[in-house]
């Protein structure tokens, strides 16, 4: 993805911009060094140059063939990869600069919903321990009965049953798996949601 791709408006972006920005992108770059089949080293830049803003209430979509580079920017910005070059300024800070110790009070107001639902749950979890790590993570219950009622109130909100918290993932299917991972979310602090492609399971929320 380069930055003259990224430069496409959504709808509403004019009004948008009356709003406060919550995540400028700025010049950002994603490179991997790699490999060819001969042993030759080269570089595939997956993300090359890219800037945007986006306002706080605003959707922005990014739209593109299959290895254009829309999932390594998401997880570039989220610094799930570590950028080569360029700026995430999320609410006035540089987040791109900042140690990984130091990440984890923006964590709580950046998530990303992954695209596969098979892959990103934990199979030796129960839905309770998987919705619940998230809120241990980020203190948000301060005991064991605080966080079984957060639990049970986030499983409500993406419409599956309480009962469910003792279940594991294989019993569920994909898309109620993917109701799974929009509750680990705790979405009670949650600025910015990176969602993936392929989302029919989220049509209906």
């Amino acid at each position: 993805m380069t930055n003259n791709e990224s430069k496409t408006s959504p709808s509403g972006y004019n009004s948008a911009r009356n709003k406060d920005v919550l995540i400028e992108v700025k010049n950002l770059k994603q490179y991997f060094n790699i490999k060819t089949s001969l042993g030759k080293k080269a570089t595939v830049k997956a993300v090359d140059d890219v800037s945007f803003n986006i306002y706080k209430g605003e959707t922005l979509g990014l739209v593109g063939e299959s290895g254009s580079g829309k999932t390594t920017l998401g997880r570039s910005i989220l610094r799930i990869y570590e950028p080569t070059a360029g700026q995430v300024i999320f609410s006035g800070v540089d987040i791109t600069k900042l140690k990984r110790g130091k990440l984890l009070p923006y964590r709580k107001k950046m998530q990303y919903i992954f695209q596969d639902p098979y892959a990103s749950l934990d199979p030796r979890m129960t839905v309770s321990d998987i919705v619940g790590e998230a809120l241990d993570i980020h203190n948000l219950a301060a005991s064991k009965k605080e966080r079984d009622e957060k639990v049970r109130e986030l499983l409500k909100m993406v419409g599956l049953n309480t009962e469910h918290a003792s279940r594991y993932p294989h019993e569920f299917s994909g898309g109620q798996r993917q109701r799974i991972g929009i509750a680990r979310l705790s979405p009670w602090n949650l600025s910015l949601l990176y969602v993936m492609s392929r989302y029919r399971p989220l049509m209906s929320l």
